[in-house]
């Protein structure tokens, strides 16, 4: 049974006006500039006027022609203007569904469907620009061979984010490394753009002002962008909800534009656990995974947030309810090998000296800021190092999973990565670390468009040479 052929809501008229201008705008201004030059004001209002035109006709006219159709087994989709486009899309072959609810999209309880599908295309097959909330539900269980059915049930296995969870996510996030940035920054331009005489004279005036100045404003600034990125943060995933169901997961998050986000379990490459610095002292942890995606648009993500914030003890309960399959109870204690901290501080000490070298050349004269950057030279560069010795570790659990934990600047992060999803493993040593025993390992897996690769170094031989006998057995398995 097919349905009658549908027209998008007219409220999709904003996103095809939208396209048309990003279309035009830059052979516009090409022309726009080369009119200007010319200094003929009435090609510059004939100009303006036809290109007023054609972006008009070419919004209503994409709008008109776009057309959708549903079957028991595919979707068709009717476009274009002067060349005609029938795009068909087998149900079977769809492997994630994301919407996008902007806020004036809700009063008429409409959102934007992409879908993608097995193609090699970088972006999503359909994008349906405005159409009824209902059709995601009637497209996932047509696609699932199902019956549409009006009342929703709800899904045993479920979380909805508390608001309280939501404001530690936002606070405890790296935007506070990034207001540290810009606060500097911005201080840097504003003492600039102050006329220093001008500030001589207020500080005679005031004591000690422009001391206060230079303490205050910093934090000043970097509170306000603090606050800005952590409440951009909140925004994003406000009202955070996460169902299971019949080989699926569904996310849904959003205060200005509601995301709603399909994944087909078979496209999920790994599973991240992750904790940088904040939720580390707070013992939280944030769990993403690594999936497969062909859309290179938007904010589609390879790396989707499943859980935003969890306490760090209750981690394995919520891998045992949403990925039954991995035995995360198999994962055994390790104690870090000396000689990987010796490669990994050899190595940190190398940069220190750079660094603190460049430090002393430029800066000898100021005593006092010397000091204050070599010791901040010294922790930028051992502290990473020292982590990094600590949290790298690789072992399988079973047959099916390993687990590879290491560190990035101050985020630990666990991977748990099915065999399935390996592309490649790689070892690697250098000639001095096969005489001392020692090995790196990296392994590759799809992640977005493209792959993402994962490596722990300077670990015992043996260990990840049992690593390589053990994806070695299992590649043969499948074989």
């Amino acid at each position: 049974m097919i349905s009658k052929p549908q027209h998008i809501h007219p409220i999709a008229l904003v996103f095809f006006l939208y396209d048309s201008l990003k279309q035009l705008v830059f052979p516009a201004l090409i022309i726009f500039f080369g009119i200007v030059n010319a200094e003929n004001e009435k090609w510059l209002i004939i100009f303006s006027v036809l290109l007023i035109s054609f972006i008009i006709i070419k919004t209503f006219l994409g709008y008109f022609m776009f057309t959708y159709q549903l079957s028991n087994d595919e979707i068709f989709i009717k476009s274009g203007i002067f060349v005609k486009k029938l795009n068909h899309i087998p149900y079977e072959r769809i492997q994630n569904i994301t919407s996008n609810q902007w806020f004036f999209l809700k009063p008429f309880k409409l959102e934007e469907l992409k879908i993608e599908t097995a193609g090699q295309s970088d972006k999503p097959e359909v994008s349906l620009k405005a159409v009824p909330d209902s059709l995601r539900p009637k497209i996932a269980n047509l696609r699932n061979h199902q019956e549409h059915s009006k009342s929703k049930q709800a899904s045993e296995n479920s979380y909805h984010i508390s608001f309280r969870d939501l404001i530690k996510f936002s606070l405890t996030s790296t935007a506070i490394i990034n207001a540290l940035i810009v606060a500097f920054a911005l201080f840097g331009k504003i003492h600039d753009f102050i006329d220093e005489r001008e500030l001589k004279t207020i500080a005679d005036k005031v004591i000690n002002l422009q001391i206060v100045l230079m303490i205050l404003l910093p934090i000043a600034i970097f509170f306000v962008f603090y606050l800005l990125l952590s409440f951009i943060l909140f925004s994003k995933y406000y009202d955070f909800k996460l169902t299971e169901a019949k080989g699926h997961l569904e996310t849904m998050r959003g205060l200005f534009k509601t995301r709603k986000t399909n994944i087909n379990l078979n496209r999920v490459q790994a599973i991240l656990i992750k904790q940088n610095f904040l939720k580390r002292l707070f013992s939280i942890a944030t769990v993403q995974l690594v999936i497969v995606s062909n859309s290179t648009e938007d904010d589609t993500e390879e790396n989707v947030i499943i859980m935003p914030v969890i306490n760090y003890e209750k981690v394995t309960d919520f891998l045992n309810q949403f990925f039954p399959n991995i035995p995360v109870e198999e994962t055994s204690h390790f104690n870090p090998l000396t000689a990987t901290y010796f490669y990994k501080f050899r190595n940190a000490t190398i940069g220190m000296a750079i660094t603190i070298g460049l430090i002393v050349l430029l800066l000898h004269r100021f005593v006092l800021l010397t000091t204050i950057l070599s010791i901040l030279g010294l922790l930028i560069w051992y502290l990473p190092a020292y982590l990094s010795a600590k949290r790298s570790n690789i072992q399988f659990l079973n047959d099916k999973y390993l687990q590879l934990q290491n560190n990035h600047l101050l985020t630990k992060q666990i991977a748990l990565i099915p065999k399935a999803s390996l592309q490649f493993t790689k070892k690697s040593q250098s000639l001095w670390l096969k005489r001392k025993n020692i090995a790196n390992i990296a392994l590759n897996i799809r992640s977005g468009v493209s792959q993402k690769t994962f490596a722990v170094t300077y670990q015992a031989e043996n260990d990840i040479d049992s690593i390589m006998r053990w994806y070695k057995k299992t590649t043969n398995n499948q074989n």
